[in-house]
């Protein structure tokens, strides 16, 4: 007799159940109908502009970016270096000379820069007096020991 309680209950269960989930579906199926619409009138509007329908990849990234690149390159060529040639009787060397120069092809803002970063210059240390300090503090550890 239990058995047939649970089995006309789960009956019941099910009668009661299923017009909700059928409704469920439904409004899933119309949902997903409408995302379809929406979607298609996107891709031709898309496709007929002249855009990837799909969105770029990151290949396709790289590639527009080295396009750009390529295209500023052109627009502002950069000058050739000057070379000079040194002939010897059996090998030919060249030496390239290149000319630093600013945007309006000054040289006066360049000079100084450029000596100050090939002058000889006493380590920072000795300037502020800190390799006196770091010798203090190892003879303090030897005293300790």
């Amino acid at each position: 007799m239990a058995q047939f309680f649970k089995t006309l209950g789960l009956g019941l269960l099910y009668t009661v159940a299923l017009p909700f989930a059928l409704l469920l579906l439904a409004i899933y199926g119309v949902f997903g109908f409408v995302v379809f619409l929406i979607q298609l009138v996107r891709n031709i509007v898309v496709f007929f502009s002249g855009g990837t329908v799909g969105g770029d990849l990151p290949e396709d990234v790289e590639a527009k970016k080295i396009l750009i690149e390529k295209q500023r390159a052109e627009l502002n060529p950069v000058p050739e270096a000057p070379t000079t040639t040194n002939t010897n009787s059996n090998n030919t060397t060249t030496n390239n000379i290149f000319v630093i120069t600013d945007k309006e092809g000054d040289l006066s803002g360049i000079l100084p820069k450029l000596n100050e970063l090939t002058a000889k210059k006493e380590p920072e240390a000795l300037e502020e007096g800190k390799l006196e300090e770091i010798e203090l503090k190892e003879e303090e550890v030897k005293e300790d020991e």
